[in-house]
């Protein structure tokens, strides 16, 4: 069969770590021809002679789901593309806040609104996609904060680097007003609450930050949704509400130490001595596929409850003793196609 020969052979020489990218994106193509013949998975995989079992389950499984694309009328079915998803994302951050911002109605906008529509965005996105290099958790717990985040990305060897973040937006007064900040109660400060975690679980503490500034409106928006090292934040804003300007124009010691979110998973920053600078030091652990898995306080977040609002007042934020984050973004890389 030339059809199942010819797809044999692009996958045979695609790159590694885009070879079930390729087989995926081939299967689909002809997918109306194996239908029609009723070429299941293991008539195809008899047909060739280099492809592995595992490509057999991916044939059915893809066959599987073009019938059910067919059905619910998906036809807008593309690769993924998760760093220009986040690069889009946060200009629609900017504009988002700047819209709540500038309208004459009494609207309000706070992390927790602004974090869940992003993890609706990102799921409704992956609705489009062949490939699924995003999974979204949430937390088993519903005591859990909307404001914290735990954010893995897959690195080339296949481990995981983990980011703990903690949301915060910009107020009208061009100002980060809840940081720094210290729950009722407590003594300690949400900044060496995240700082602490992140050591407990060798990760790298950032602080995901939600903006828009009048000021700079489209010259700066790609900064909608922008990082910062939670270790910086502690060593020059512990007592002072830093500002936009402090981390995205005019940092201390001249260097800007803001950068948007995307750079975390953009192959082009890989490499960045800026990118280095941003999330500090190297991480001192990287986790394994198994290890995020093997979790009984995550559950997979499902399409229909990505836009679960928290039951609480449409206020700053939720105050907890501790750094609690209630959702888990992954990301995976190309090797996560690999059929080992």
């Amino acid at each position: 069969m030339k059809i199942i020969k010819d797809i044999e052979n692009k996958v045979i020489t695609a790159l590694d770590g885009e070879k079930v990218s390729t087989f995926r994106l081939l299967i689909f193509q002809y997918a109306d021809y194996f239908i029609k013949n009723k070429i299941n998975g293991a008539v195809f995989i008899k047909n060739t002679s280099t492809l592995s079992k595992g490509y057999e389950k991916e044939f059915n499984k893809h066959i599987n789901f073009y019938k059910y694309c067919q059905k619910y009328h998906l036809y807008n079915l593309t690769p993924c593309n998760i760093c220009q998803k986040m690069i889009d994302l946060s200009y629609d951050t900017w504009e988002r806040v700047k819209f709540i911002r500038k309208s004459s109605l009494p609207l309000k906008i706070n992390e927790v609104t602004i974090t869940e529509n992003l993890l609706f965005e990102l799921n409704k996105y992956l609705e489009t996609c062949i490939t699924r290099t995003i999974e979204l958790f949430e937390a088993v717990s519903e005591t859990r904060n909307g404001n914290d985040i735990e954010f893995f990305v897959q690195q080339p060897n296949g481990q995981y680097v983990f980011y703990p973040m903690q949301a915060k937006i910009l107020y009208p007064s061009l100002k980060y007003e809840k940081i720094p900040y210290t729950t009722t109660g407590s003594t300690v400060s949400q900044t060496d609450k995240l700082i602490n975690y992140a050591k407990k679980t060798n990760g790298i503490p950032l602080y995901l930050l939600y903006n828009y500034s009048p000021v700079y409106d489209s010259k700066l928006n790609n900064y909608g949704c922008s990082i910062v090292d939670a270790n910086y934040i502690k060593k020059h804003h512990y007592k002072k509400n830093p500002t936009f300007n402090d981390f995205h124009v005019n940092s201390t010691g001249g260097q800007i130490v803001a950068s948007p979110w995307y750079i975390l998973v953009c192959p082009e920053f890989e490499d960045d001595s800026l990118t280095r600078t941003i999330i500090g030091t190297p991480h001192t652990k990287s986790y394994t596929k198994k290890e995020l898995l093997d979790n009984n306080e995550w559950k997979k977040l499902s399409f229909n409850e990505a836009l679960t609002l928290d039951k609480e007042p449409y206020g700053d934020f939720v105050e907890q003793e501790n750094f609690s984050p209630k959702y888990r973004i992954v990301i995976n890389n190309k090797n996560e196609d690999r059929l080992d």
